[in-house]
């Protein structure tokens, strides 16, 4: 008789870094999933959406109508992740994070669309969320690519995580947001693989020593620009 198995998410942190990203952890008391036990290596794009300003929200509304909140939200956002193509790995306080196989230039440009398109969701719903639970909620996103581990870790109870520098990276982007007064940004590594839909702008704000990087990183910018105005180039780099 096979052990039965729950999908979950799970993550932990070192500091206010993700390094793991659960995918699914066995139900049964020692069960065991032996196509997980050899750890395998995935090159995935990483997405990290935190809800801005949720600790003022959840003040303002109370715990209860907080969950409520998030939750309306995050099944909005989750079920636009899976249209476009990407898992979530986790709903972790007020963050989502999403991962994509990296493929080809037009499959990677999947996760930039999804972040548009998650922005236009909330911004659609405002109005609704507003008069169901008092309050309408936006985000800021950081985007990453890069090899993740892919295995089993635990004892009893093993856990199949995904975990790498390109989590932890992801995560360091997206904080970079608030220091930087961006919404959304995106690596170059990642940029330099992807298609940039034609509405979106990516624009270079630099080079920067991420939190507990050693190295600098090329940051950019997506703004998404609407019919007729969009400009006659639409990325830009800095000079050196």
């Amino acid at each position: 008789m096979k052990a039965e198995q729950s999908c979950g998410t799970g993550l932990s942190r070192v500091g206010q870094a993700p390094v793991a990203a659960l995918v699914c952890s066995s139900a049964t008391r020692g069960a065991v999933m032996p196509e997980n036990a050899v750890p395998r290596e995935e090159e995935r794009i990483v997405l990290i959406l935190d809800i801005v300003d949720s600790t003022g929200v959840a003040e303002r509304l109370g715990n209860v109508r907080f969950h409520s909140l998030l939750s309306d939200v995050f099944v909005r956002l989750s079920g636009l992740v899976e249209a476009h193509g990407g898992e979530v790995q986790r709903l972790v306080g007020d963050q989502v994070i999403a991962t994509w196989l990296l493929g080809s230039e037009q499959q990677n440009a999947r996760a930039v669309q999804c972040v548009f398109a998650c922005r236009q969701a909330l911004d659609a719903a405002r109005s609704t969320l507003v008069r169901r639970h008092g309050e309408a909620l936006t985000f800021r996103a950081g985007l990453h690519c890069g090899p993740l581990a892919a295995g089993e870790i635990g004892g009893k109870r093993p856990e199949v995580v995904l975990l790498g520098d390109a989590m932890n990276t992801a995560a360091r982007i997206e904080q970079a947001c608030r220091t930087a007064g961006h919404d959304v940004l995106v690596s170059l590594p990642l940029l330099t693989r992807t298609a940039m839909p034609a509405d979106v702008m990516a624009a270079s704000i630099g080079s920067h020593v991420l939190r507990g990087k050693s190295h600098r990183l090329e940051l950019f910018a997506l703004t998404q620009w609407f019919a007729g105005l969009r400009p006659a180039c639409f990325v830009l780099k800095a000079c050196a």
